[in-house]
């Protein structure tokens, strides 16, 4: 029988009373062609690594050896995935429990027959998001108390509606302690998603304490009437020094030019 080729059918009938012969109406055969499998031109990439919250895509190239329809079936670790039924598989806001083994199944069908082939398999790794916070630095003067500590940067970005408020800064610096740089820490207390999901780090920021200012009044004039043997010097007020804060203190010496008040000359 050739494909496409005209032939007439005759059906012969036995009865009792004899036979009986009847013409069919042309019929037109065709041969049924068998498919071939389909061959991949473009493997999955062998390894994959990406973050948690990231956009993920597994791509596949193949062509058929007839005129067949390609069709797709992505798998992961062995099983079908529902829906993923094209050349192209996208996954959209991974979670670390995407990560696996991922390949394609490529059918290609001809005439009511298939035959499939195969892909190479994908790898893919799912890291945690990594997230770098750093305490804002800030200065303040010797003495005083210290400011609130609660601004930082961020280095790297949440997913999603994912974040973090219970951040709390820390540092060994005091209201008298002394003036420097002392390191300002941070911490945070997150939900498990957020841990399990994010690698959350910290890097110290600097609290500066500068010097104090403190003010003086000048100390009076000490002055005496020229007496030669006379050894007084004369009355001093001292000035007054403000601004020092806890028990800091100073004293304060004032010594006069003349190192024999009985013999000076009138003079200052």
């Amino acid at each position: 029988i050739g494909d496409g080729t005209t032939y007439r059918v005759t059906v012969q009938t036995v009865t009792d009373g004899g036979t009986s012969l009847e013409s069919s109406p042309y019929l037109t055969a065709t041969t049924m062609a068998a498919t071939g499998a389909p061959s991949i031109t473009t493997q999955p990439v062998a390894t994959k690594t990406n973050t948690y919250g990231s956009t993920e895509t597994f791509t596949v190239s193949a062509t058929s050896p007839d005129t067949g329809n390609l069709t797709y079936q992505w798998r992961k670790n062995g099983s079908n995935i529902s829906g993923a039924t094209s050349s192209s598989y996208v996954i959209n806001s991974l979670a670390l429990a995407d990560a696996g083994t991922y390949s394609v199944v490529v059918t290609n069908t001809l005439a009511g027959t298939s035959e499939s082939t195969t892909s190479t398999s994908s790898i893919l790794t799912v890291n945690p998001r990594s997230i770098v916070l750093t305490p804002a630095s800030t200065t303040k003067v010797y003495g005083s108390a210290n400011p609130t500590l609660s601004a930082f940067t961020i280095s790297g970005s949440f997913a999603g509606s994912d974040t973090i408020t219970a951040i709390t800064e820390t540092t060994t610096a005091g209201t008298l302690s002394d003036v420097g740089n002392y390191t300002i820490y941070g911490s945070a207390a997150v939900g498990s998603a957020v841990s399990a999901n994010y690698s959350i780090s910290f890097l110290p920021g600097t609290l500066s304490i500068t010097q104090k200012a403190f003010s003086t009044t000048t100390p009076s004039i000490a002055s005496r009437v020229y007496a030669p043997g006379s050894k007084v010097a004369g009355s001093i007020t001292l000035g007054t020094i403000t601004g020092f804060v806890g028990s800091d203190t100073a004293s304060v010496t004032i010594t006069p030019s003349a190192s024999d008040y009985d013999t000076a000359t009138v003079g200052t």
